[in-house]
């Protein structure tokens, strides 16, 4: 009987011969057995959804990385989630490959040179892909970001804050959201979801978080939560919940200069909501944190531990 041993990216291919009663060729031809409704990947993959990783990472580009060492702690964000995913890939089965990584910001600090990162930043993770390619997951997540923060930093139109709001009205299941994959978007910001000339307000709902609510007397009482829901305060949202199927994590939520003691938990309480509706079933919220300890939220939620 020949014996086929599939190997993981991290091992070599060993192929010992005999009789033979499956083949290599045979092996193949199931990688050819497609679903012509799910992208042309294989129906062996598809029936292993939770291990075919699509990652998605929204970058909050806005005045948040003036405040001390936040560009810092981000860069170092950024590379934890790279090294997660390759180490992720590094141990499949090659012929189960099926693994994306990419980056999204918000705004866009550089609209004439930032294609050409995004396009470098945008990995496909296939049985086709060499070695070398994978390998260089980490070192392309190392070296180009820093690229766009010094762009944010230096550029006027970042000041007005992000527009996550419409990111996720117009974007985010085109972009994040993929067939036979667990989709996870993390997104790092400070969860003010503000920008300056794109604000909407419909009663007591907003697409943004700003300093004057949370100045607001009442919700710096230890009984906020009961006034926010009398007044059904929150996100505006009159979508359909279209996020069943994206999971969501968000690192970085931080008062600034907010004088509110329950600011923080205030910015989540909103998020929190505001995903319910949006029909998100997983997500998690995180305060700002040191980089070494915020790594291992990252790796078990991405290894599906929460």
């Amino acid at each position: 009987m020949k014996t086929i041993i599939i190997p993981t990216i991290a091992t070599l291919f060993l192929l010992s011969s005999c009789t033979n009663t499956q083949t290599n060729d045979t092996l193949i031809a199931e990688a050819r057995v497609v679903s012509a409704n799910k992208g042309g990947i294989p129906d062996f993959i598809c029936k292993n959804t939770r291990n075919n990783l699509n990652i998605s990472v929204l970058l909050d580009l806005s005045d948040r990385i003036g405040y001390p060492n936040q560009r810092e702690n981000d860069l170092k964000h950024i590379q934890s989630i790279s090294r997660i995913f390759k180490n992720h890939v590094m141990q499949k089965k090659s012929i189960l490959l099926e693994d994306h990584l990419q980056v999204f910001f918000e705004p866009d600090p550089s609209p004439d040179k930032t294609d050409e990162i995004i396009t470098k930043l945008k990995f496909g993770i296939t049985r086709k892909t060499n070695t070398a390619t994978i390998q260089s997951i980490e070192k392309s997540y190392k070296e180009l970001p820093p690229k766009l923060y010094k762009w944010a930093d230096e550029a006027s139109h970042t000041k007005k804050g992000a527009d996550i709001w419409r990111f996720f009205k117009d974007d985010v299941t085109g972009y994040c959201i993929e067939e036979c994959h667990r989709n996870i978007l993390i997104i790092l910001t400070d969860g003010y979801l503000y920008h300056k000339d794109k604000k909407q307000k419909n009663k007591n709902r907003t697409t943004y978080i700003n300093q004057k609510l949370l100045a607001h007397p009442t919700l710096n009482m230890p009984d906020w939560e009961t006034f926010i829901e009398k007044r059904d305060m929150g996100i505006l949202w009159n979508e359909k919940p279209m996020l069943k199927n994206l999971e969501i994590l968000v690192l970085g939520i931080d008062r600034h200069e907010s004088k509110n003691s329950n600011a923080e938990e205030i910015i989540s309480y909103y998020w929190s909501n505001w995903f319910k509706e949006m029909g998100a079933q997983k997500f998690k919220i995180k305060r700002t944190g040191k980089p070494a300890h915020l790594e291992k939220v990252i790796q078990d939620f991405i290894h599906n531990k929460y």
